[in-house]
Parts: C-alpha cells; structure tokens; sequence
C-alpha cells in the first residue's frame, strides 16, 4: 500500500470514534501544521495524522526486499491554545466532553485492529503514546505512535529518463 492509501485507511479507520466523540481527523503534512490542526476549534476533540518517517526493515537486503516500516504519529488534543489545562481534562472531562486520557484509549483500539500492511503483517505496531512537545514546552496534547509495514513500490514505469545534455 501507499503511504496516501495507508492514511486514507487510518482516517476511515477513526471514523466511528470521530463520530463518537464529535471531533475531526486531519492529514498534517508537517510539525507546525500539526498544530495548527489541533489548535483549531479550541474545545473540540481534534486528531492529526503526519507520516513521521520511513525505516528500511532489512539492513542488509534493503534494496532486493523493499520492505519499510512507515512511521505515523496521531496527535490528538482539544485545541485549547495547546497550553496546559492543569489536568482537569485529562481525568475528569471539561466543558461536557469526557476525559482526553479515555478519548486517546478510544482511538488505540481502532487503529491497532486496522488491516493497512502487507498480506503477512497486516496491523498497525502500535509503539506507545506520549505527551506531544515542542521546544520542551508540554502541550494540552499526546500523540499515539504507530508504525506499518510496507512493500516500496516500483516507480520507474512512472518516469521518463533525463535527457543528456549537449557539452557546448
């Protein structure tokens, strides 16, 4: 699968707790736009999807294998300035909403059962969770982190070669 059909997959995957918990899943195509994200809609549940990187799986066979393990972190928070609420939110809820530790538990599950990796290695590893940061500032938001196996695709059939230039 692609990197595009594998988060495709993980949106459509978080569906039913979006819909559950009245928030939205956004692609984030980098760090600071991920925080635009979950800053949005301050009180609102918010998650963002960014593909956090790719490791080859085999050192050693890397380019006859062509397996990967793609990285994406969720970020999820209720936007509110992404500046601490002293807890409360974590535990007890705020403003009718239930508590963000129990909103995170909702979404692990349907990310860990989705079917987005190869035939042999079908579910995401799910790799923990933690506080989400930025300039060692904590943020009113965590982040799950997974990762999917994947099979590198060949493009070449895609590109045209380059044509040589003429020395003058």
């Amino acid at each position: 699968m692609s990197t595009e059909e594998q988060i495709t997959a993980m949106i459509a995957g978080l569906e039913p707790w979006r819909r559950k918990y009245g928030g939205s899943v956004d692609i984030a195509h980098d760090v600071p736009h991920l925080f635009k994200v979950l800053g949005e809609s301050p009180g609102k549940v918010r998650a963002g999807i960014l593909f956090a990187g790719e490791t080859i799986r085999d050192e050693l066979n890397s380019d006859v294998v062509g397996r990967v393990d793609r990285k994406f972190w969720i970020a999820f928070s209720r936007g509110y300035s992404l500046e601490s609420y002293k807890g409360k939110s974590l535990v007890s809820g705020i403003a009718g909403g239930g508590p963000l530790f129990q909103i995170i538990d909702a979404a692990k599950t349907p990310l860990r059962k989705l079917r987005i990796g190869t035939d042999d290695e079908p579910v995401p590893f799910y790799k923990g969770t933690e506080l989400l940061t930025f300039e060692g500032v904590t943020l009113d938001a965590y982040r799950i982190e997974i990762t999917v196996t994947a099979e590198l695709e060949d493009l070449t059939d895609d590109f045209e070669p380059a044509e040589e230039a003429e020395n003058t």
